[in-house]
């Protein structure tokens, strides 16, 4: 298969990861927000900067597949920042595993993983080596943010999240041995003439990734939603159960007759006049002399107080 039919096959690919990818990074910003937590935020890094990755990828690949000399001096550049967005993903698996586990040189290991992955990306741009500088110190950093994982895997709480840490741990795990062949034998110019028929190894990580993080980010939400109703519903229960217990030490208080004690009841759940005197089978003139004869008993001169007495 030449570079132009493999470039046709592949660009589809391209596209529909770089969809995927946009409605789970929003997803997964969806919970980032509503849950709070701040070690997701290396994960968006992680996403952001593989989302990148790819969206780079495509266009390099796209130039290298067209066979023009003219885009060589683009294909350089995109391979420049190829490098730094490589270096920023195996950065950010590092940032993750330490997020997430919150090991006491957490601020230590991120300035110095940081450092690293900076360094290693400048000296494989800048200069040229038998043996690009990115691809054992990226190798390095997703090694260790595995290594955190399995050594401290204790820490994560709950049944939740040590499942989406194992499938996390297992997915980087798989893809690894595609990482280093990726790094290894697509850098330099010597790379760019093979570049067509390179797997895109970061493109089906990416995907996977996208997919694991929808369906989490799904599963997230709906539980947030349901957790959202039920606190609703046992606010709305303990509130009446306060109106009812405060409304009984009323009735006592105040010498409040059964009728009197059930229409404070309906006033107090908003009920007009009219709507009391159809659930009670009485007249709304009825209604009228039982509330004031109430009022009188209690003291006030509007619902409004009556609401307040019984809110405390």
């Amino acid at each position: 298969m030449n570079a132009s039919a493999n470039a046709s096959l592949q660009a589809p690919l391209f596209a529909a990861v770089l969809c995927l990818g946009s409605g789970a990074f929003f997803l997964a910003l969806a919970v980032a927000l509503r849950s709070g937590r701040r070690e997701l935020k290396a994960f968006l890094l992680l996403f952001s900067s593989l989302a990148l990755l790819v969206a780079s990828n495509f266009a390099l690949f796209s130039l290298a597949a067209a066979r023009d000399p003219g885009g060589r001096a683009a294909m350089r550049v995109l391979m420049a920042a190829n490098k730094f967005l490589s270096a920023l993903s195996f950065l950010s698996i590092a940032l993750v595993a330490q997020s997430l586990l919150d090991v006491p040189w957490k601020a230590a290991g991120g300035a110095l993983a940081s450092a690293a992955a900076a360094m290693a990306a400048l000296a494989s741009v800048m200069g040229t080596f038998r043996v690009d500088p990115l691809a054992p110190v990226g190798l390095f950093l997703a090694l260790y943010g595995l290594v955190l994982l399995l050594r401290f895997r204790r820490r994560i709480a709950g049944a939740a999240a040590k499942a989406v840490l194992r499938r996390f741990f297992v997915l980087t795990a798989i893809f690894m041995p595609g990482f280093a062949y990726d790094l290894f034998s697509g850098s330099g110019v010597a790379g760019i003439p093979s570049l067509p028929l390179l797997l895109p190894i970061f493109a089906y990580y990416f995907a996977a990734l996208s997919l694991g993080v929808i369906r989490e980010a799904l599963r997230a939400l709906l539980r947030s939603e349901a957790s959202i109703d039920a606190a609703a519903r046992s606010g709305a229960a303990a509130r009446s159960e306060g109106r009812e217990l405060a409304l009984d030490s009323l009735a006592e208080k105040t010498a409040l007759s059964p009728r009197e004690k059930e229409i404070a009841r309906l006033v107090a759940k908003g009920l007009g006049n009219k709507q009391i005197a159809a659930a009670l089978g009485i007249s709304d003139r009825t209604v009228g002399n039982h509330i004031y004869a109430m009022f009188r008993k209690i003291g006030i001169s509007s619902r409004f107080e009556l609401l307040g007495i019984l809110q405390g």
